[in-house]
């Protein structure tokens, strides 16, 4: 437990404190701020992992129980850590009024990283039913780094016009679009996959 408080801090320190102290403004960036509303998913799966996994099969109520509680950690470490950048670069950079990303972003944003958050308990709760935790936490990391690497450098496979296309939407308002018609298809994606899990989970003998 004081392992994890000591990650948590240092998380915070170098990545709500150090790291928005440097950027300075380049921090309200909406690119960079919809990247730190998604470090929730990094924080979700390995402890999702960790969570469903065993030889005991989860009852409905625990496995809803779990979910609340990973969603509520992973989701929080995220919104403390931009708390913690945003207010770092006000304090650095005070103008007189708080320097702050529009309001719609903001939510847009952070109910993508909800919802991707959610998505990703429920794939942990699916393969629990299969894998263990250790071959779980190989799953999602191996998808994470194919996502980090196409998002990385795939746009060098991309043609100029179709680079400048993609830049044209990395806007407030196209972040925003994106970030709430893609909610929308997360979020019933994530409550199928409950329902499939919970329809198979064993219920609980009073």
């Amino acid at each position: 437990m004081a392992k994890q408080a000591l990650l948590i801090l240092g998380i915070v320190v170098i990545f709500g404190i150090g790291v928005p102290w440097y950027k300075g403004l380049d921090f309200l960036d909406p690119v960079v701020i919809a990247a730190y509303t998604l470090l929730s998913v990094f924080f979700v799966a390995p402890a999702s992992a960790e969570a469903f996994a065993g030889a005991e099969p989860t009852p409905p109520s625990e496995i809803l129980r779990r979910s609340g509680t990973l969603l509520a950690y992973g989701w929080g470490i995220a919104v403390l850590v931009l708390v913690a950048g945003l207010a770092s670069v006000n304090f650095k950079m005070w103008h007189g009024h708080p320097l702050l990303p529009e309001t719609s972003f903001l939510i847009a944003v952070l109910l993508l990283s909800l919802t991707l958050s959610a998505l990703v308990i429920a794939v942990s709760a699916v393969l629990a039913r299969r894998m263990t935790a250790r071959t779980i936490k190989g799953v999602l990391r191996v998808t994470f780094i194919i996502v980090l690497i196409v998002v990385g450098f795939g746009n060098r496979l991309l043609s100029d016009q179709t680079r400048y296309r993609i830049g044209d939407h990395l806007t407030n308002e196209g972040i925003r679009s994106f970030a709430l018609s893609s909610s929308a298809v997360v979020a019933i994606a994530t409550a199928l996959m409950f329902v499939w899990v919970i329809r198979r989970a064993p219920r609980s003998s009073q």
